[in-house]
């Protein structure tokens, strides 16, 4: 299959959903990236934290607290703080968000009913087999991109932090005397004296 191919697939299917969604839209006053979000909660719930939606629903920081503040104002999300760690927030549901996602759901099925009329029994169940191993294959491939551009981004910081304790300390900045990890998205430099 050729990418283009796949473009036409995202492109086209994300159009459908767009005018499938437009009469709730308009009768929510919410726009299509409000009604994914809602949609994702409603399927993924335990993910629900600003971190974990944000990297799903493709949504950059700034934009998603815009959503989240208009989504909670209108009474179709509520946030909690984390029992455990009180810098995170669950974004949570309300009952009023419950009928939207209903809907959403309804279009979703109403949409793979139509697109799969001319498929086999046999043939849907590949063509579902092939779209898990696929979306896992993208999954992966995107987090090992996004890994690797934290990793570039991170270094650029060090060197930059070296550059700038050479400068201070008239030293070369070699590594400087500093294990760097990277691990599970988070940063550590531990001196080796």
């Amino acid at each position: 299959m050729d990418f283009k191919d796949f473009y036409a697939l995202a492109y086209s299917l994300g159009t459908i959903r767009s005018i499938k969604a437009e009469p709730l839209c308009k009768q929510t006053g919410l726009n299509i990236t409000s009604l994914n979000i809602l949609e994702y909660l409603s399927i993924c719930g335990h993910l629900n934290t600003a971190n974990e939606l944000t990297k799903m629903c493709g949504v950059k920081n700034a934009a998603f607290s815009i959503i989240i503040s208009k989504l909670e104002k209108e009474g179709f999300v509520v946030q909690k703080t984390d029992v455990t760690d009180r810098r995170k927030k669950h974004i949570l549901l309300t009952k009023k968000a419950e009928a939207i996602t209903e809907q959403l759901k309804e279009i979703s099925q109403e949409t793979k009913t139509e697109l799969s009329y001319c498929f086999t029994e046999e043939e849907k169940e590949m063509l579902q087999n092939s779209i898990l191993k696929l979306t896992s294959a993208v999954l992966q491939l995107k987090n090992s991109l996004l890994n690797n551009k934290r990793s570039v981004k991170q270094n650029a910081g060090e060197s930059v932090h070296c550059e700038d304790q050479k400068k201070e300390e008239g030293k070369n900045c070699d590594g400087g005397g500093y294990d760097v990890n990277f691990t599970n998205d988070t940063y550590s430099a531990d001196s080796n004296g």
